[in-house]
């Protein structure tokens, strides 16, 4: 399995906080990992835990990637929660 830098899951640094926002989003430390891992919801850090907590799990990207897509004529961007790289191969982790 190839290394794969923690630098790649910190496409968006740093967290953006205000007063009244609906949002919660921060840092976990990551055993995995052993780094901080970005989370934009409650969601995305419970996803977060079970990922951390599974043997299966070699690796946790936040916000690996950007898809990209034309819908009925619209262009359509989206970037996934997480890319998690298992003993079963890649998973991408994406919520509502």
């Amino acid at each position: 399995m190839p290394y794969l830098p923690t630098s790649y899951s910190r496409l968006c640094p740093g967290e953006r906080w205000y007063k009244g926002q609906r949002h919660y989003s921060g840092t976990y430390w990551s055993a995995t990992m052993r780094d901080h891992v970005i989370y934009e919801s409650r969601l995305e850090l419970t996803r977060l835990l079970f990922a951390d907590f599974d043997p299966a799990v070699r690796y946790i990207g936040a916000q690996p990637f950007l898809l990209k897509a034309e819908l009925e004529g619209r262009a359509c961007k989206h970037i996934p929660d997480y890319l998690l790289v298992t003993e079963q191969g890649p998973v991408v982790v994406d919520g509502p």
